[in-house]
């Protein structure tokens, strides 16, 4: 191609030999051709190389790059660095896009504004959208400068739905590959774009299909609750101002969040007869939350074994695993 593209599409793979012609054929599909994609081959070694080659053997517009394997975030980071258009776009190797994507956002995009749109989520065969499953008054996303709001929860679908002005993406420094497993990465952008005065625009309808196989929704509860705090503990690093102050409020949200998690999770693990599970997770759940009375008493209680388990086993074992969550 002699000039640049629109859109450069990010698209990362690992081992995704069965999903990734699909996506890309859905790449293909769109109405709007002012597009690159650079397909990152994150160190498969299923064969989705050869199906990445000989989709771009048919069509210029398909780049390969190959890396050693270290994950989607500096996957990611490797495409934008040699990324040619003024907006990237993002999908995985397991999702697609509608055909008319890429032609919906078009008319939404500014040099500084994030364009993102609603998407069905495909669960076991069965598609439904994603605006009625979380918590949105009549399926509306937030638009503007939506920092309050992102703080509060990642509203955004997925990051395959948005459309990132590239010079924004490189400038906050694209995606954090130093979190946590698993690694709330999306969530963590838009807040550092958001921060940066970035400001947020949807398209309605749903443009892209988010496939949920086994697995691929974290049950790693407290996994997720750690990368949140990390994140927070980042963004304050980052914030001045009354947005220091609500990413503080926030934080002291998702230490509390992580605490209580920590604690329940002892109690199941006592009444089960893990004591020794139930003392590690009250003595991180007293790190987690310092100054929480509910806390140190536990941490207390941890000192004394056969007390901790009588005191477990009156406490109603709730089940608090499994919520959907997209940070």
């Amino acid at each position: 191609m002699t000039s640049a593209p629109t859109y450069s599409v990010l698209l990362p793979f690992f081992n995704h030999r069965a999903t990734l012609g699909e996506a890309i054929e859905s790449v293909l599909a769109q109405t709007c051709e002012s597009w690159e994609l650079i397909a990152i081959d994150d160190g498969s070694e299923d064969g989705s190389s050869e199906v990445a080659a000989r989709l771009a053997a048919a069509d210029p517009r398909i780049r390969i790059l190959r890396r050693p394997n270290g994950g989607a975030a500096p996957a990611r980071n490797s495409g934008l660095a040699i990324a040619r258009a003024p907006f990237c776009a993002l999908l995985d190797a397991d999702d697609l896009w509608l055909p008319a994507k890429l032609e919906r956002q078009l008319p939404l995009l500014r040099d500084d504004t994030v364009v993102f749109s609603d998407a069905y989520v495909e669960e076991d065969g069965q598609r439904f959208r994603y605006g009625r499953r979380v918590d949105l008054p009549d399926g509306v996303y937030p638009r503007g400068a939506v920092f309050a709001e992102l703080l509060h929860h990642n509203f955004i679908p997925s990051h395959l739905t948005a459309v990132v002005p590239t010079e924004w993406l490189r400038s906050v420094g694209g995606w954090d590959d130093t979190l946590p497993p698993p690694r709330s990465s999306d969530w963590d952008l838009w807040l550092r774009l958001a921060l940066a005065g970035v400001r947020f625009d949807y398209v309605a309808e749903p443009m892209a299909v988010y496939r949920v196989r086994a697995g691929t929704l974290s049950q790693d509860g407290e996994g997720m609750r750690r990368c949140a705090v990390v994140i927070l503990r980042n963004l304050r690093d980052r914030a001045t101002g009354p947005q220091r102050t609500a990413v503080e409020r926030r934080l002291r949200v998702a230490d509390r969040e992580l605490e209580v998690f920590l604690r329940k999770r002892a109690w199941l693990a006592a009444s089960a007869g893990d004591v020794a599970a139930a003392r590690r997770d009250l003595l991180a759940s007293r790190e987690a939350n310092p100054r929480s009375a509910r806390a140190i008493a536990g941490r207390l209680l941890a000192l004394a074994p056969r007390l901790l388990e009588s005191y477990a086993r009156r406490k109603l074992p709730i089940s608090f695993e499994g919520k959907f969550v997209r940070h």
